[in-house]
Formats: C-alpha cells, structure tokens, sequence
C-alpha cells in the first residue's frame, strides 16, 4: 500500500553513503539501548543505596516516561532547527552529562530533574533515528530493517544489565561507562552527520492538531505501539513475581524473564522478513492472536513443567516485541516526507503511554488474583486489541 501522505521527495545518498547511513543508524540504537538497560538497574540500586524506598526507584523511572510525554511533539521543530544530526548528536549528549552528573548529586529534586533530561535528550535520539531508518527504508525491506533495528535495541538493552552484574553499581564506573557508550553513539552520529543530513525530512513543522490527524490515517500503528508498550512494561516488571507465585525458585523466576528478553531479541528480524511479504495490519493480527495464545499458556507451565513454560516465554517475547516492529513498519509504510518525524513522536509517545498505564493495570489485577491475574489482564487487552483490529480490516 503507497504512503497517505504525499511530500516533496529528498535527496537520496548513493548506496555506499545508504549503507553508511544504514550501520550508522544500528550502531546509534545499539549503543542507546545499552545506556537504558544499563541506566534502569544503576539508578534503582543507587538510590536504594542512599535509603529510599523501591517506590521511589518507580517514580524516577517513570520521570523519564513524562519526558517523552513532554517533549515527543517538539522533537520535529528541534531536528529543523538543528538538522537531525545535530539534534541527535546534541541529545545524545545531554544524556551524557545527565549520566556523569547523577551519582554526584544528592539532593532528591535535582536528581528527577537529571533523570529528566536524561529521558528528554534520549526520546530526541529515539524519534529521529526511526524517523530516518524509516525515511532511508525502501518499500520492499522496510520489514527487515526495522527489524534489525528493534534486534540492536533489544540486544543493548539486555546488554545494560550485563555490564552492570560484571562492574559492579558502585563508584563512578559504571556510570562513566555508560556516559561513554552514549558518548560513542554521538560520534558516530558526527562522522556519517553529511549522509544522514541528505535523508532528512523537510517541510514545515506539525503541532498536536498533525499529530491527532496522524492517528486517524494509521490507527493500527498506534494501537500496536500502545499495546507494546503495556505488554512490555508488563511482562519486565512482573514476570519474575508471576514466575515466584507458580512455585519457581527466585533465580528460575529472573531467568524466565531473561528467556522472555532472548524471544524479543531473535523474532524481530523474521517478523520483519514476513512483514515484507503479506499485508501488514493482518501480520498484526496474527501478532496479537500469538501474544493471546502465548500469555494464554503461562499458567500450563510450572516448575515440573519446564519444557513448556520456557518455550513459551520465548514466543511471547518475541510476540510482544514483533509489535512495535511491526507497528513501526505501518507507520513507515504510511507517512513520508515532512509526516515521518512526528508520526514517529506520536508512535513513541504511545509507547511510552502503554509503559506507564501497563504495568499499573495487570500489577493490580494479579493482587486481586494472585499470580494469574497477570495473565487475565493481558489476555482481556489482547482479546480487545484483535477485535479492534478485525473490525478495522472489516471497514476497510
């Protein structure tokens, strides 16, 4: 199906400068992705460190939830202002700062403000570098590069957590690493900075009125983003308490979630393989129906029952990740030219709401039934989500 959207076409690189641009965009996410899994566990045992409580440790996390929120419309006027290189170069380094600085600063409203810029200069870097993967994307492989790109991202962010078991969360290192994994994105958004420039959009900026339009053109899109980002905030944050409340032991219950993180990590590519090759709202379908089927089965699993259990975590994690990969592919497949950028802010800004009303959602219901309503929650907003997503096929 050909773009909603017609613009003004740009200038394309020739294909050595395609491919720079292409290996420039991966290494750039990788290299986030493992800053986030590396920021997520150093900021929670720093703070508990200091006395406050796991409450505390949610609240900063979502800060930078609210910094997306925040800045995702603005990010299109920021990239044509500086030119996307620039813009990501220059959030990638408020993110640097924010990391060196974190750990030498101890009063508590300083330390949500760090967190929030830190999530301010990130959603810069994560907008843009989809928006440009997507504008660079031809039609026929759109699939399979966006789904190296959520590969490199899931890699990095298993990665984060890694490097922290193997440094340690105490001292200044492991924050200068991470400063300087960030730091090593900015450069190479430097050195291929004149590729990258001739594959930005341009047009004139889009406010929230654009943005609301947007989600009527590719509805499917955003509802993907929005259930990706419940399922994921959901399944991270409460599978290992699901995995304890079946009877695993504590360190079988956090490698179930790691098992999870191995299916989001090897699926994307594969999905995006066959999203170059059947329609893309019926692949999503079929995502949505294997993340009902997969979170469906949990329960069957149990800690004499393994050889289910495992496997199962794997394809719902690839399920659940093959949702925002695929939502993306739509939304690429959907917008062009000067839409692209803030049809992606709004893209992660759902997201980013399905992270924040996520988790909330199925930790309540799994303490009014302990452990499967973590399973009834998600199944209910899966089931609604296929519905949603046949009946839109139907009016098509």
């Amino acid at each position: 199906m050909p773009p909603m959207t017609s613009e003004a076409s740009i200038s394309a690189p020739s294909m050595p400068g395609r491919r720079l641009a292409i290996v420039a965009i991966m290494l750039i996410v990788l290299c986030s992705g493992t800053a986030f899994g590396l920021s997520l566990p150093l900021v929670s045992l720093l703070l508990e460190r200091r006395g406050y409580d796991p409450a505390l440790a949610g609240l900063m996390a979502a800060c930078g939830s609210i910094a997306t929120l925040a800045v995702g419309p603005f990010v299109e006027r920021i990239a044509r202002r500086l030119g996307s290189p620039l813009a990501i170069a220059g959030g990638l380094g408020v993110c640097v700062v924010s990391f060196v600085v974190f750990p030498l600063v101890e009063p508590l409203p300083a330390l949500f403000a760090l967190r929030f810029l830190y999530g301010c200069g990130f959603t810069i870097g994560w907008v843009l570098s989809e928006t440009l993967l997507n504008q660079l994307a031809r039609e026929a492989e759109r699939g399979r590069l966006i789904g190296w790109y959520a590969t490199c991202f899931m890699a990095g962010m298993a990665l984060g957590p890694a490097l922290v078991a193997v440094m340690g969360s105490q001292g200044l290192l492991p924050f200068v690493v991470g400063a300087a994994i960030i730091g090593a994105g900015a450069v190479v958004v430097l050195v291929a900075g004149g590729t990258l420039r001739r594959i930005a959009p341009a047009g004139p900026s889009t406010g929230m009125t654009g943005l609301r339009h947007f989600a009527l053109i590719a509805p499917a899109g955003f509802l993907a983003a929005l259930l990706s980002g419940a399922s994921e905030g959901s399944y991270f944050t409460l599978l290992p308490l699901y995995g304890l409340g079946i009877g695993l032991t504590e360190s079988a219950a956090v490698a179930l979630t790691t098992v999870f993180a191995i299916g989001a990590i090897v699926f994307q590519v594969p999905i995006g393989w066959i999203a170059d090759r059947i329609d893309r709202v019926k692949l999503l379908g079929m995502i949505v129906l294997g993340c009902l089927a997969s979170t469906l089965l949990l329960p069957a699993g149990s800690p004499q029952a393994p050889l289910l259990l495992w496997p199962v975590a794997v394809v719902a994690g690839g399920a659940v990740a093959g949702l925002y990969t695929v939502g993306l592919v739509i939304i690429g497949e959907r917008f062009s030219g000067r839409s692209i950028a803030p049809a992606n802010a709004l893209f992660i800004m759902s997201y980013t709401a399905g992270t924040i009303a996520g988790p909330p959602a199925s930790g309540a219901t799994m303490t009014l039934w302990p452990p499967h309503g973590f399973v009834a929650c998600l199944v209910a907003v899966y089931g609604a989500a296929l519905i949603a997503i046949v009946l839109r096929r139907g009016r098509r």
